[in-house]
């Protein structure tokens, strides 16, 4: 094949590739939620199933789909079984903060990590997680990020804007780390 006809026939390729390729991108979608606590504390857990873990039996009532990796954000004091209080959950592909959250119109800064623990990471079905219990009290900020089949969570505390949590989502399972200042437990 001679030069001309290469560069020709590699221009048609990066002239049909080019809008294949940004007409799959999706554009990632965020949220952010300021919900007031109805517990004296508050714990954010990624667990690979719903159905293992302390007290998350309540969590099929709030939509989360079976065998699925999650990030929950909830606390005590709520009407779910057991008495959970769900603030918000997602993953990789479905998201839901609690109705009696806030949508907060505010554009937030990338979170630092500087205050948070190692990640761990599950894989969807899995029956471990980790859970963060934290004592802080006053309102949280959860932001929720999706798009490309990937969904991010980062908590914070509303008044200092101190981050508490980031994790993690796609196809497949997740990761998480949580402050140094919160309790962290496998679950």
């Amino acid at each position: 094949m001679g030069d001309p006809l290469r560069k020709l026939l590699a221009a048609t390729v990066v002239a049909v590739a080019l809008p294949v390729a940004a007409g799959n991108a999706t554009p990632a979608a965020t949220t952010t939620v300021s919900c007031a606590q109805v517990w004296g504390s508050f714990n954010v857990q990624l667990v690979g199933d719903r159905d293992w873990g302390w007290n998350l039996g309540g969590l099929g009532n709030a939509g989360v789909p079976k065998e699925r990796a999650v990030i929950v954000v909830w606390s005590l004091g709520g009407r779910l079984p057991g008495g959970l209080n769900v603030y918000g959950w997602t993953t990789a592909k479905l998201s839901r903060p609690s109705p009696k959250c806030s949508i907060v119109k505010t554009q937030l800064k990338e979170p630092s990590l500087s205050g948070l623990g190692p990640v761990t990471r599950v894989k969807d079905g899995w029956a471990f997680g980790r859970k963060f219990g934290c004592l802080e009290t006053g309102r949280l900020l959860i932001t929720l990020t999706e798009g490309g089949g990937k969904a991010r969570v980062v908590v914070r505390l509303q008044k200092s804007g101190r981050v508490m949590a980031v994790g993690e989502l796609a196809n497949g399972g997740g990761w998480i780390r949580g402050s140094k200042t919160c309790e962290a437990k496998e679950k």
